[in-house]
């Protein structure tokens, strides 16, 4: 070993922060097991659209999709910073 208690020399030891242990955090947590459910339940969704044509199941989920995405910028105020091309 070398002088600082390292293993490897100094040019082969990473420059900057430190990475520190993870830890729980709320909003993490709330995050990760909604979107487990989310994962879980999916089949429940896909088994009643088995009968409806693909194209009609994306074109809902793309307009749908564009729709909650134009809300959710028109409530946080961010519509002004989209350029009007």
């Amino acid at each position: 070993m070398s002088h600082s208690g390292s293993r490897y020399p100094r040019e082969l030891r990473a420059r900057g922060p430190r990475m520190t242990a993870a830890r729980l955090s709320p909003r993490g947590l709330a995050a990760a097991t909604a979107a487990f459910s989310i994962w879980g339940l999916f089949p429940v969704y896909l088994h009643p659209l088995s009968g409806v044509p693909a194209l009609q199941v994306i074109a809902h989920r793309v307009t749908w999709g564009c729709l909650f995405i134009f809300g959710w910028m028109l409530l946080r105020g961010e519509l002004a910073t989209l350029p009007l091309r």
